[in-house]
């Protein structure tokens, strides 16, 4: 499915920055599928498959949704992936929050070096952030021998 702007999933080499309004943009990973609702704030989108990077520190809310939660950071750097059956949340500036699906459980907050993995059973504990989840953003690959 591509992206509300009916513009296709980025090739595998490359990576692609969607514009939502002059203040917000997101850094798509390859084969990211993404529809976002620009509303003034917060924008809200919902991550169907890949990997997102809030290019830049908005000044208003971004509402990310998956079938595992709802991810919510304001005036925060934040790499999202949605791959097979999870969704990692990997927190680089700032801070966000996480509802797990179900309702199920509070409203939980991921501080900045901070990743969290919330799958089919909800929201896990908080892991530092691994080089591997964000290697994508300055296009490196990650191998450990």
């Amino acid at each position: 499915m591509a992206p509300s702007g009916g513009r296709p999933p980025a090739d595998v080499a490359r990576r692609e920055e969607v514009v939502i309004d002059p203040q917000t943009r997101l850094l798509l990973q390859h084969r990211t599928s993404l529809d976002v609702v620009a509303s003034p704030t917060p924008v809200k989108s919902r991550l169907l498959d890949g990997e997102i990077l809030p290019a830049g520190l908005s000044a208003h809310p971004l509402v990310v949704r998956t079938p595992h939660g709802r991810i919510l950071g304001s005036d925060a750097r934040l790499a999202i992936s949605r791959l097979g059956d999870s969704t990692v949340l990997s927190v680089l500036h700032g801070s966000a929050q996480v509802r797990a699906a179900g309702g199920s459980g509070a409203a939980r907050q991921v501080p900045a070096g901070q990743r969290m993995v919330i799958g089919p059973q909800g929201a896990g504990e908080l892991q530092p952030v691994r080089e591997a989840d964000v290697a994508w953003i300055e296009q490196r690959i990650v191998v450990h021998a």
